[in-house]
């Protein structure tokens, strides 16, 4: 909780000597190295392992070590856990999410730049310069279609209707605007079969604030995973049809029509990692780029920084194609003031 992170990793080197499996002869010293060994071998040793990770260290180690934010909140939701334990780990969770906000904000803002050679940060995403792309693609999304609209409409439309109505229409809200038919079709049909079964007892009843998000907490684990440790069914049919972005999405609607579900989906997004990082890193690009996006989707609609994407290049006549290297992103904290209706490029970030 003193954020002595060098004390931590220090601790953590101790362990590492080589003595501890050395065998002995003392039948105390061997006492002593198996009670050792049992506890590297541990849940908590585990669980202290992150807080000894430097932002550096986290980018050059294992591949998981980069969304340490995620794996910190099984820690602070675990009300077995001592309480400096989840307050710490729920402190070093927000300042690394912080800090790659603002990274990501800085990136974007210089990206585009005339002086970015000599200006440019670090690009905080393991996506390589396509995250541009994506975050264009993400704020492009505007009108009376946007995300956050959609969700408030269809808050406001299933406030007095029955659970077995809600269930449907929750499922016609997710695959909404979606552009494959055929993938859309496949969501809601496995979707359905899920919700249909889920809570009949509550079918007659209206819904409500409680219901509301035990059943988005339930989405959730149909799309990420559902025992907490094995990926689900449906993540796996959108992972490996390499539509990581449409699986994104599904997750942010659960999210914007049920804030408090957001917790939830984090500690499934830390069960995916856990899952996979028994893996090699070349093994689970796929899965990578998942929480890349993941991470960069709810960065730009989750957060207190705006994204606004400005045409700068007005040539093009035709207008049938959409060019992204035509438009530039700007982010600003959210509740500053725009001069008619445009971005502020001085109070951009």
């Amino acid at each position: 909780m003193a954020r002595q992170h060098q004390a931590i990793r220090e601790l953590i080197d101790i362990f590492s000597d080589s003595v501890i499996s050395q065998r002995t002869t003392s039948v105390n010293l061997s006492r002593l190295r198996k009670w050792l060994k049992n506890f590297i071998t541990s849940k908590d040793y585990e669980e202290l392992k992150i807080f000894s990770l430097k932002h550096e260290e986290g980018e050059k180690g294992h591949w998981s070590y980069r969304y340490t934010s995620y794996l910190l909140v099984p820690q602070y939701i675990d009300r077995t856990n001592p309480v400096e334990q989840r307050k710490a780990a729920k402190t070093l969770a927000k300042q690394l999410k912080d800090k790659f906000k603002l990274d990501l904000a800085m990136y974007t803002a210089r990206a585009n730049s005339v002086e970015k050679e000599n200006t440019m940060p670090k690009n905080p995403t393991g996506l390589g310069d396509e995250v541009l792309n994506v975050i264009k693609m993400l704020v492009a999304r505007r009108g009376q279609f946007n995300y956050v609209n959609l969700a408030n409409i269809f808050t406001q439309q299933t406030q007095y209707i029955t659970y077995k109505e809600f269930k449907i229409s929750l499922v016609k809200y997710l695959i909404f605007c979606l552009n494959d038919k055929d993938l859309a079709m496949v969501i809601s049909a496995k979707l359905s079969d899920k919700l249909n079964s889920l809570y009949e007892n509550h079918d007659n009843e209206e819904i409500n604030n409680l219901l509301l998000q035990k059943t988005c907490q339930h989405l959730i684990e149909y799309l990420t995973t559902e025992n907490h440790q094995l990926p689900s069914e449906l993540f796996l049919v959108l992972i490996f049809q390499k539509t990581p972005l449409i699986l994104v999405i599904l997750l942010l609607k659960i999210v914007l029509i049920c804030k408090p579900s957001r917790l939830h989906l984090e500690a499934c997004i830390a069960d995916l990692i856990r899952y996979y990082e028994q893996f090699p890193e070349e093994d689970c690009q796929w899965v990578i780029n998942f929480v890349e996006i993941f991470n960069v989707t709810f960065t730009i609609y989750a957060e207190d920084v705006e994204y606004n994407l400005v045409k700068i290049n007005n040539d093009r006549a035709d207008g049938t194609m959409v060019e992204w290297e035509d438009y530039r992103v700007f982010s600003q904290l959210k509740g500053e003031p725009k001069a008619d209706g445009k971005v502020n490029e001085k109070n951009s970030l």
